[in-house]
């Protein structure tokens, strides 16, 4: 089985607004100590689509040195086919509202491109409102029998109140995959779904 990793950066430009930072709380100020965090659940793929979908935390734990790392691996099990719109068969970012858990708010998935530090102390980010689609991301053929991972960070929502706040959390984002035409763009919808997955935090 053929297994490739994509780490590409996704410029944020194209995003339309930034939510306000809201008033530090008391539990905001103190940021200090460790936090470990698991998967929980995981949504199944029907069978049908010839998919698999898997989060596996690489990175468990939240550290002054580093903050969790959650990465996710797109298996084909049919044949080669396109992925529209998503590099990895679903893509977690702010034009499709996937980067900031659902329910409840509280963590954000930013891609691991090796340029994220440290914000005032802490591994938190300010989400992205808003989104127009997702008109700008490239997709990608993925090869039969072929995996592809995604690796994301896994930080704290600074518009949230709280810190790393215990909990379940959970993301989910969509995924479209199309027929892999040999000449010209693909055509087509072999199958248009929701995955998602919780993770839950501990201090």
């Amino acid at each position: 089985m053929n297994r490739r990793t994509v780490l590409k950066h996704i410029g944020l430009g194209s995003v339309f607004g930034i939510s306000g930072c809201l008033q530090s709380s008391p539990g905001r100020e103190n940021a200090a100590g460790n936090y470990s965090l698991s998967v929980v659940s995981s949504d199944n793929v029907a069978s049908e689509h010839q998919v698999n979908i898997s989060p596996k935390l690489t990175e468990p734990g939240v550290t002054e040195e580093h903050p969790a790392r959650v990465t996710i691996e797109t298996t084909n099990r049919g044949k080669s086919r396109y992925f529209s719109s998503m590099r990895t068969g679903l893509h977690f970012h702010p034009e499709y509202g996937g980067d900031r858990s659902d329910d409840p708010r509280g963590l954000v998935l930013r891609e691991a491109n090796g340029d994220y530090t440290r914000e005032g102390g802490r591994w938190q980010f300010e989400p992205h409102d808003g989104g127009g689609g997702g008109a700008g991301l490239a997709g990608v053929v993925i090869e039969a029998g072929e995996t592809v991972s995604n690796e994301y960070l896994v930080l704290d929502d600074s518009t949230v109140s709280g810190y790393y706040a215990s909990g379940k959390y959970r993301f989910e984002a969509p995924v479209v995959i199309r027929p892999d035409a040999e000449k010209g763009e693909p055509s087509g919808i072999v199958a248009e779904f929701m995955w998602g997955f919780s993770l839950k935090v501990e201090k």
